[in-house]
């Protein structure tokens, strides 16, 4: 008569849609208690910053400004108010990252990065062109299924174009002052405004995609 063998090793419940990925090396378990209200109530916020962040410059463009202030004053005062916009949704949106990354980790399994280095690698020079994209574009491939990742391609796009033209219009309107003819500044400077309009646009409103998608789908994992 063969002895009973007793009970296996524990394997943790399985959730609808929270198996672990491929290679990941971890499987899924149970996200920590209260992880998922806490992920609701920071995206509000980042939600809401990101908001605002993504209608100013639509607001800018249309509320003659420059009209009512000297142009260095309107410049220094729309540069001023979309920093300190950005500045608190990028806050805002690292603190909702850290918290679904988390859950992702814990539901999904292994995710390619810690926290530190998805979170810090925005503050760390040079890496800062390349980690916040690697960092979502794991999220989003974990919590939303997605192998492709264009849309996090697309929006890491936008953000760098953003940047760039944010620093050109800092910068280069005053080297040039008297150095290039009216005709060809009439051309050029709109259409790199516009430009700018679309990329600051498609930056801002698709990382508000992103916080609202994956913290829709945070419940519907556990």
């Amino acid at each position: 008569m063969q002895p009973y063998p007793g009970p296996g090793p524990y394997a943790p419940p399985a959730y609808p849609g929270s198996g672990p990925m491929p290679g990941s090396g971890m499987p899924a378990g149970q996200p920590p208690a209260g992880l998922v209200e806490s992920i609701t109530s920071i995206s509000k916020v980042a939600l809401a910053f990101i908001g605002i962040r993504l209608a100013l410059p639509i607001i800018f463009r249309f509320v003659p400004i420059g009209r009512m202030l000297p142009v260095e004053s309107a410049s220094v005062i729309m540069n001023g108010v979309k920093g300190l916009a950005a500045l608190l949704a990028i806050i805002f949106y690292l603190v909702w990252f850290s918290r679904i990354y988390t859950f992702i980790r814990a539901t999904r399994g292994e995710t390619r990065y810690s926290n530190g280095m998805a979170v810090g690698g925005w503050f760390i020079p040079f890496a800062n062109f390349v980690m916040p994209y690697l960092a979502l574009r794991d999220a989003w491939r974990r919590g939303a299924n997605d192998e492709n990742g264009f849309l996090v391609a697309i929006w890491w796009l936008c953000y760098l174009l953003a940047m760039v033209l944010e620093m050109f219009w800092s910068v280069v309107p005053q080297m040039l002052a008297g150095k290039i003819d009216i005709e060809t500044s009439r051309t050029v400077f709109p259409a790199l405004g516009w430009l700018g309009l679309f990329a600051q646009l498609g930056a801002w409103g698709l990382l508000g995609f992103f916080v609202q998608n994956l913290t829709a789908r945070a419940p519907a994992s556990r």
